[in-house]
């Protein structure tokens, strides 16, 4: 029988961060516990991603800190690991991609998509259609309004952010389409988060992602250009 709401919020939340990270897009916030092997390995394969993945403006590792000892900036991890993860301490961090949306990604699989029921069934395709991210947004404005729980569980026992960083892998947006989805969130946590995870799919951010830092509100915008480490502009001659 298909897991209750309750027993896929129990699920989601023991595997955490492994529900959604996907190597295509690594770009977010990780909180690890180096000690469980399944976290060692996320930070493993984020390390090695590092190595090539660097990019006009873009520092990968930021907002780094490992084991209480805060370490702002780093390419590919805490420079005291000497590029070797250690298998004990806690570790939290801003992931950030620079490398360009599009481009061939592929899924992790390499079959370029996903497939599933909801906004996962969405089909595969290098650019998402202005009606495909309708269907986001429907599904967000329908259970997102004035749910206190809506980043970690969603009305279902899902993560609705989650579910769209998941359906997003082969996938590019484009800023405007961005603006959509962010505007159809209600909750100030998923929507800096989304805006996060769609930063590393969106096909015109350099030109373009003013518009999203636009539609921001108030804290907001700090927040996500904290975890960006972007230039806090919006000025659309600002490349990133």
């Amino acid at each position: 029988a298909p897991l209750t709401a309750s027993e896929q919020e129990a699920f989601y939340s023991r595997i955490g961060v492994h529900r959604v990270f996907r190597p295509a897009n690594p770009t977010g916030h990780y909180e690890l516990d180096l000690g469980v092997t399944m976290d060692y390995q996320v930070a493993t394969k984020l390390m090695q991603l590092s190595v090539g993945d660097g990019g006009p403006h873009v520092v990968n590792w930021r907002n780094v800190v490992f084991s209480g000892r805060p370490t702002p900036f780093c390419a590919t991890g805490p420079e005291e690991w000497n590029r070797v993860v250690p298998r004990a301490g806690s570790l939290r961090f801003d992931y950030v991609s620079g490398k360009p949306a599009g481009g061939g990604l592929k899924s992790d699989d390499g079959s370029g998509g996903v497939t599933g029921g909801g906004v996962e069934g969405i089909a595969a395709s290098a650019e998402f259609s202005d009606a495909e991210v309708a269907t986001f947004v429907a599904q967000f404005e329908a259970h997102g309004a004035g749910s206190l729980h809506y980043v970690s569980t969603g009305d279902s026992g899902g993560d609705h952010v989650g579910d769209l960083r998941v359906a997003s892998v082969g996938r590019t947006f484009t800023c405007s389409q961005v603006v959509k989805v962010v505007r159809s969130l209600h909750v100030s946590e998923a929507r800096c988060e989304a805006a996060v995870c769609l930063f590393g799919v969106c096909s015109d951010r350099g030109d373009n992602w003013w518009m999203v830092l636009d539609e921001l509100r108030g804290l907001e915008q700090p927040r996500v250009v904290t975890r960006l480490g972007m230039p806090a502009s919006h000025d659309k001659r600002k490349r990133l």
